[in-house]
């Protein structure tokens, strides 16, 4: 996002009017953790944050209570201000398939078996195989296939 201020949003679950957003700098949330309180279902970090890859997650609120369970962990990337405007909402997504906070270039493959489902191969912008990715248990067909 071109803004050192990021607006995060969420969709609120029953009862819950509000959220405690947690950023961390690391995706297993050890090191310093920002915590905000939002009402509602959105909040605009109230101060900068440094550049580079940041992780954030929730713990839904209501008055008087917070939640003890912690939300998905979700990667954004901050960019701070672009030259002509910024924008505090994201306009994409990283793929980072090892959470190591590295934005990842993947090359993928098919390789269909008798059933029509294939295993399909995973490689980096370096061409190291990394991971190969398998139907789920019980799918029959259409995993692993490319999109036309």
């Amino acid at each position: 996002m071109a803004s050192s201020r990021p607006r995060l949003k969420w969709a609120l679950g029953t009862n819950v009017t509000g959220a405690i957003v947690e950023l961390s700098q690391t995706r297993d949330f050890a090191g310093e953790v920002k915590r905000f309180g939002a009402k509602g279902s959105e909040l605009v970090v109230p101060e900068d944050l440094a550049l580079g890859i940041w992780f954030w997650r929730l713990k839904g609120a209501a008055p008087g209570l917070t939640g003890t369970t912690t939300s998905v962990v979700w990667e954004m990337l901050v960019r701070g201000p672009a030259a002509y405007g910024s924008s505090d909402a994201p306009t994409r997504s990283l793929v980072d398939m090892n959470g190591d906070g590295e934005p990842d270039l993947l090359v993928g493959g098919t390789v269909a078996d008798d059933f029509g489902a294939g295993d399909g191969p995973i490689a980096t912008g370096t061409g190291e195989l990394r991971e190969t990715l398998n139907p789920p248990p019980g799918s029959v067909g259409g995993f692993g296939r490319g999109l036309r």
